[in-house]
């Protein structure tokens, strides 16, 4: 799990986690350290963060909004009640897939320039989480240099 910010400067790394594990527990184990460290910031997210909207203080989360359900056969005869996205949440949706296209690149750019991201890893967790963590302080040291 990284926390980067809109330069594409990873501020904060954590270990890979269990895919069986959701977002939204991973945001409860985290709950305090996320309260006090991003106070007043704003996170773009998936779906699966979708219970820091309502449970985490002081962070404002933006994530796509849902889709309404497919109309029954009844209301596609009738035409009502279809309810569809406003324009208003359509351009949001599209505001919120543009920036986190943006800030979910590092993953890709990680491991299109760091093979051993690539491929499977047959060392222990401890050995990825620090092949991890010293490719993000490349990645970092790149993009400083690219603002200098």
């Amino acid at each position: 799990m990284f926390l980067r910010d809109g330069h594409g400067i990873i501020r904060r790394c954590w270990g890979g986690y269990s895919p069986k594990l959701y977002d939204g527990h991973w945001l409860e184990v985290y709950k305090e350290w996320l309260e006090k460290h991003l106070k007043g910031a704003s996170v773009v997210a998936d779906q699966h963060f979708e219970w820091g909207k309502t449970s985490l203080k002081g962070v404002t989360f933006f994530t796509h909004i849902k889709k309404p359900a497919k109309p029954t056969k009844s209301q596609l005869k009738t035409g009502k009640d279809i309810k569809k996205l406003t324009i208003e949440q359509q351009k949001m949706n599209k505001d919120v897939r543009e920036t986190r296209a943006r800030i979910e690149n590092v993953f890709g750019y990680l491991k299109t320039h760091f093979k051993v991201l690539a491929v499977l890893f047959l060392e222990d967790q401890e050995q990825l989480d620090a092949i991890v963590h010293y490719t993000s302080a490349i990645h970092n040291t790149r993009r400083q240099h690219h603002f200098a």
